[in-house]
């Protein structure tokens, strides 16, 4: 199996196994790497589906944890790289949606939300999200990540519905996980 950057750009198989490689040091955080990552997640954002593919989300997830490795090593690189992965935040592809604003949940990211919070605001007011496969709906993962970053977005009238599918999705997909449960009850507290 190939592990050239040029192989990476669209095979899903390889970017699901790519934190399992031993890549050199120097080759994990280059901007080379970077670029094929974005490339790979340019080609899944290019084919719209509402389908969850698990090995799509994988490979996916791969990709973007090879930005999050890259901007660790690099972090001027943060503002722009969170700018561009916040771009697939509304993507027609429901696998590529999901996995760029959960990644902003995730301790790499998680310090840049802030640099997303217009991107998210976007999606979670937006009136035709990309069909979700799940309970939890782009607009309440999108209120989420909001949530996480500032409490005081729940009491947002704009971003009312966002705020039900969110807590909706928490009790529903996510219901049996003691977290979800405490999350969903801080966000309908005082309410």
């Amino acid at each position: 199996m190939a592990r050239d950057l040029q192989a990476l750009k669209a095979d899903r198989n390889l970017w699901y196994g790519f934190l399992r490689w031993s890549y050199p040091r120097e080759l994990r955080h280059s901007p080379k790497l970077a670029q094929a990552a974005f490339e790979a997640i340019e080609y899944w954002h290019g084919k719209p589906t509402s389908k969850r593919d698990e090995r799509q989300g994988g490979a996916i997830d791969g990709a973007l944890t090879a930005i999050d490795v890259f901007i660790s090593y690099n972090p001027d690189t943060a503002y722009q790289a969170c700018r561009r992965v916040g771009g697939y935040f509304a993507s027609p592809n429901i696998n590529s949606a999901f996995g760029a604003i959960r990644r902003f949940e995730y301790r790499g990211f998680s310090r840049y939300t802030i640099f997303v919070a217009d991107q998210l605001i976007a999606v979670a007011t937006w009136d035709n999200p990309t069909q979700s496969p799940v309970e939890m709906t782009l607009r309440g993962i999108a209120f989420r990540s909001l949530f996480k970053l500032d409490p005081q977005y729940k009491y947002w009238p704009q971003l009312r519905r966002a705020r039900d599918e969110c807590v909706h999705g928490l009790l529903t997909w996510q219901g049996k996980d003691e977290r979800s449960q405490l999350l969903a009850a801080q966000i309908t507290r005082y309410l």
